[in-house]
């Protein structure tokens, strides 16, 4: 859903502490993901488990990191960046809407 004030413009003090909200978390799910990912990634020949925890985790970061466009338009008084495009905003919505089911 879009927020926006009675003049029609976006609150440019909400974008960005969303931004930086969504960067704050981002980096804390990626480091996470990643330390899950050094501990599963030796030992995974052991079981099936330790295969499936890995994919989890690939889905995870890779859900993480599709955040990066948003991050960048918020922060960027919502310019429409690397949305700019049509063809880069469907490949983004299919991959959000894939990693979603597989979450």
């Amino acid at each position: 859903a879009v927020v926006s004030t009675q003049s029609g413009h976006y609150g440019r003090a909400a974008d960005q502490c969303i931004g930086i909200l969504l960067t704050g978390m981002l980096s804390v799910a990626v480091l996470g993901n990643m330390a899950a990912l050094s501990y599963f990634w030796p030992i995974r020949h052991k079981s099936i488990h330790f295969k499936l925890y890995i994919l989890i985790v690939f889905v995870d970061i890779s859900t993480g990191l599709s955040t990066i466009p948003v991050i960048a338009s918020l922060l960027n008084n919502r310019e429409p960046m690397m949305f700019s495009g049509s063809t880069l905003c469907a490949i983004h919505i299919s991959a959000a809407n894939l990693l979603i089911k597989f979450s």
